[in-house]
């Protein structure tokens, strides 16, 4: 959800954006109920696997106070402890 690379057509702002929109368009309720039910093993147990994950990190945000439906909270960019600039 973080872009890492540049682009001269677009800022990183637009390109942060341009994904939350597509994520939005195609990540809705009907398409996560129709993979969390799907007859294929797999794919039912990746569906299954995508819901806890963003219920575990909606649930954090709102211990933190933060709001869930915000993206900027998940997009921001962390440089790790071990990473020397």
């Amino acid at each position: 959800m973080s872009p890492v690379l540049d682009s001269k057509y677009m800022t990183r702002d637009e390109i942060t954006m341009a994904i939350y929109g597509m994520n939005k368009a195609f990540v809705n309720t009907p398409w996560l109920l129709k993979g969390l039910f799907h007859k294929v093993p797999y794919k039912r147990d990746m569906y299954r696997w995508f819901a806890k994950v963003t219920a575990k990190q909606a649930f954090g945000a709102l211990k933190e106070r933060i709001n869930p439906l915000s993206v900027e909270h998940y997009q921001r960019l962390v440089t790790p402890q071990w990473y020397e600039q």
